[in-house]
């Protein structure tokens, strides 16, 4: 499993947005899946197009090395994996099924309940490589119909056009959020904070510092709070 948090944490990283080719017109996002209340929340559009996509290749430029955005970051990628000795090719096993969007949500800061998700164009070679990067420590299980895979507190599976990887409770929360719970994208909160962004944008990070404030309170972090707790608080 700690091949594919990897996998999800390199191709997360916001300035992977590079790695696009140009053909997505919008973005979907994963505030479907992500449940309402989270306490952070960030996504990026890693298949740019436009001015986006020729904005990120041109700052890419200026920097050392060969090779167009795109092509840097995925020899990135598979360096980091084959370091790493994953079982997995970014080539091979991840970019036929790779979707337009990246993003993860926490739900108790106190403890890092979240997950990471990553839009898949082709469900079916998701799970392969899912499944392929637990090296055979892998226990099928399944949590309100939808199938996953586990290893310790460790899940990883596809959620309603995601692959979603995180801790147990993570993962469960993404299935109760995409199976009629209450999502991210029907979030008054969410919606108040980002409702005026534009929609031509590579990515967002939201925090929900009333919520944040709330677990910090209930766990070891409220001690630190100090002069700043009616600053959350509000």
């Amino acid at each position: 499993m700690r091949k594919l948090a990897l996998l999800v944490a390199l191709v997360s990283i916001p300035v992977l947005v590079a790695l696009g080719c140009g053909k997505n017109e919008a973005a979907s996002s994963a505030t479907s899946v992500a449940p309402a209340g989270s306490v952070l929340y960030a996504e990026a559009d890693i298949d740019p197009s436009g001015n986006q996509k020729q904005a990120i290749d041109e700052l890419i430029a200026k920097f050392p090395g060969e090779g167009g955005a795109g092509e840097r970051l995925r020899s990135l990628i598979e360096d980091g994996l084959r370091e790493s000795d994953a079982p997995i090719s970014f080539e091979k096993d991840v970019e036929p099924w790779l979707g337009d969007t990246a993003a993860f949500f926490v739900t108790d800061a106190n403890v890092g309940t979240g997950a990471a998700m990553i839009a898949t164009d082709d469900e079916d070679a998701a799970r392969d490589a899912i499944e392929k990067s637990f090296e055979g420590d892998a226990r099928e299980k399944s949590y309100e119909g939808v199938d996953y895979f586990a290893s310790g507190d460790s899940a990883g599976g596809v959620v309603d056009g995601f692959v979603v990887a995180g801790d147990e409770r993570g993962f469960k929360a993404a299935v109760d959020a995409s199976d009629g719970g209450s999502t991210l994208e029907d979030d008054e909160r969410y919606e108040e904070a980002t409702g005026d962004l534009s929609e031509d944008r590579l990515g967002l990070f939201y925090v929900n510092t009333p919520e944040l404030f709330r677990t910090l309170q209930q766990g070891s972090g409220a001690m630190a709070l100090g002069q700043f707790r009616e600053f959350f608080k509000d």
